[in-house]
């Protein structure tokens, strides 16, 4: 019986650390906001979205380069210049758009991925974060 209660106090330990460190996945749109932990952030701008199209071969992959700007009680604490290249490198990069004490945001994704012969309005990009 002791050892049965050891076994479940660790499993509940190890569960709740995982817990802990599962991400808040969310979407900011284009021109959007997203409120968090008293955090404001704001997809302010598309720079330029240079990347290779799917179903095209290119000699250079290209990026997309982004700004976000970060608030905290209505202050620009940080705008932050993001790169997003090819989407095989972009999940291992995982840039940090933002750390503090008390919070960590990663910049996951960029969408939509660029198609031939159509040109993604601004209005349509969607910036996919984690918060911790």
């Amino acid at each position: 019986m002791k050892k049965l209660t050891i076994l479940l106090a660790l499993s509940f330990a190890v569960l709740q650390s995982y817990a802990q460190e599962a991400p808040l996945l969310a979407k900011i749109q284009y021109g959007e906001t997203l409120f968090v932990n008293g955090y404001v952030i704001e997809f302010e701008k598309v720079i330029s979205d240079s990347r290779c199209p799917d179903g095209v071969t290119c000699i250079r992959a290209g990026e997309a380069n982004i700004i976000v700007n970060i608030y905290k009680s209505e202050e620009l604490i940080e705008s932050k210049e993001l790169f997003f290249y090819p989407s095989s490198i972009v999940n291992k990069m995982k840039p940090i758009l933002f750390k503090s004490e008390d919070i960590l945001i990663n910049a996951l994704n960029l969408s939509p991925y660029p198609e031939v012969h159509h040109r993604i309005p601004e209005r349509m990009y969607c910036l996919d974060i984690a918060i911790y």
